[in-house]
């Protein structure tokens, strides 16, 4: 529930940037086939750039000290629950 507006920030932003990306790379190359097919593969290219980005700089979050204290403390949270 508290993290509701990260998510909805996150899927907006995430759909103006992609649909930016795709006007940009449709509109900067001819109407040719060859054209359509080089600006198809900028866009991939650029969208799994983005997303290797994103990947590599969630793994390198776990690393930073705020996290490591972040995850001690839910860990030690938990441990004190009682399951049925």
């Amino acid at each position: 529930r508290q993290y509701m507006q990260a998510i909805f920030a996150g899927t907006a932003s995430s759909g103006i940037i992609i649909s930016v990306l795709r006007i940009t790379t449709k509109a900067s190359l001819p109407q040719t086939p060859q054209g359509l097919r080089t600006s198809a593969h900028c866009y991939f290219i650029v969208s799994s750039t983005i997303l290797l980005c994103c990947f590599i700089l969630c793994n390198l979050l776990y690393k930073l000290p705020v996290m490591q204290q972040h995850l001690r403390f839910h860990k030690s949270l938990h441990s004190t629950e009682t399951t049925w």
